[in-house]
């Protein structure tokens, strides 16, 4: 019965240091589990606050890119605005010079008829000839000159649908 009891004690002994190995390795793997978890969520963490500055870093460049578009945008339309006040500014000179070169091919012709061949009227005629050649010459330059100012504006319209386009594209 002694030996059994002894035996019985030997036995709850060993349960008891083998119980106490077992909650060390228990707390030991315990402890490293938390280690290595609280080395992940601050990896985690540095990581999600890298995204949240480049995600910061984008949101900022989208303004930066909305703003420069909307600015091309506006110099278009005011580019547009100018270009048609232009044609319009043409079209009216244009019109006048036809008026003005009617008037003076009505005025020499009906001069013309009057004057015969009298060397005074021949002088007048010449005189009219010489300003219906500068009224001529005049619509001519005003043509050219708005001409000229369209096709300067056309290309400036041009760059700014490109720009418009690349801002766009950004």
């Amino acid at each position: 019965l002694a030996a059994e009891k002894a035996s019985r004690e030997d036995v709850a002994q060993q349960l008891a240091a083998s119980k106490d190995e077992v909650q060390k390795q228990m707390q030991t793997q315990k402890a490293t589990a938390d280690s290595e978890a609280a080395e992940k969520l601050d990896a985690a963490k540095e990581e999600l606050a890298e995204w949240e500055a480049m995600a910061q870093q984008l949101e900022v460049a989208k303004d930066e890119a909305t703003k420069s578009l909307s600015a091309v945008t506006k110099e278009l339309e005011e580019e547009r605005a100018a270009r048609a006040a232009l044609l319009a500014e043409l079209a009216a000179a244009k019109e006048e010079a036809q008026r003005n070169f009617e008037a003076a091919s009505t005025d020499f012709e009906s001069k013309k008829l009057l004057l015969g061949a009298d060397s005074e009227k021949d002088t007048e005629l010449q005189e009219l000839r010489a300003s219906k050649q500068e009224a001529v010459a005049k619509l001519q330059d005003v043509t050219a000159e708005l001409e000229a100012e369209k096709a300067s504006r056309t290309e400036v319209l041009q760059q700014l649908e490109i720009s418009k386009e690349e801002a766009a594209e950004k």
